[in-house]
């Protein structure tokens, strides 16, 4: 528990410096301005891969709120704060926090990879991974499929989901 509430106490003093150094940083492509850092909201309804008697739903539902700053056309660094709501025993939610990067393949499909630690409702820490391909839809609109593992628990549990995020900047 005391190294989540660190960790999670070290991102938000990075996310704040960060956003504060580049808040006024903006590169131009053309005549078109772009971002370097945006932060979106995303919601991820999913299905276990691993359903088990202890399982009474094969369906979870999460929410996240992400920050994404990018380094390159085709790099950009994540760091993400959220839960996954579960109906399985022992564990009812999961709350977490994970750092990644995204890999654009071309300029609006990409590969994407997280890791994370994370704490059950009912208490104990856990390792996350979460590997997804996405689409940037428009300038806001961002659609994943993740398959997303949950290692510690005294039982394997994994899902495959569909995370749709909202961005709030263009």
């Amino acid at each position: 528990m005391r190294s989540i509430k660190i960790l999670f106490a070290c991102c938000i003093l990075f996310i704040s410096l960060s956003v504060k150094a580049q808040s006024r940083m903006e590169i131009r492509a053309g005549s078109e301005k772009t971002r370097t850092a945006s932060w979106d909201i995303g919601v991820s309804p999913g299905v276990f891969v691993n359903r088990r008697a202890y399982v009474s739903n094969s369906f979870t539902i999460g929410g996240d709120l992400r920050f994404q700053k990018k380094f390159s056309d085709k790099f950009t660094g994540l760091l993400s704060l959220g839960f996954q709501s579960i109906d399985a025993y022992p564990v009812n939610t999961i709350y977490y926090i994970k750092a990644g990067t995204k890999l654009f393949v071309s300029p609006i499909f990409y590969a994407a990879g997280e890791i994370g630690l994370g704490e059950y409702s009912e208490g104990g820490e856990l390792l996350i991974y979460t590997p997804s391909i996405g689409i940037i839809a428009g300038k806001r609109l961002d659609f994943a499929l993740k398959y997303e593992s949950y290692s510690n628990l005294s039982w394997p549990y994994a899902q495959l989901g569909l995370r749709v995020g909202y961005r709030f900047s263009k």
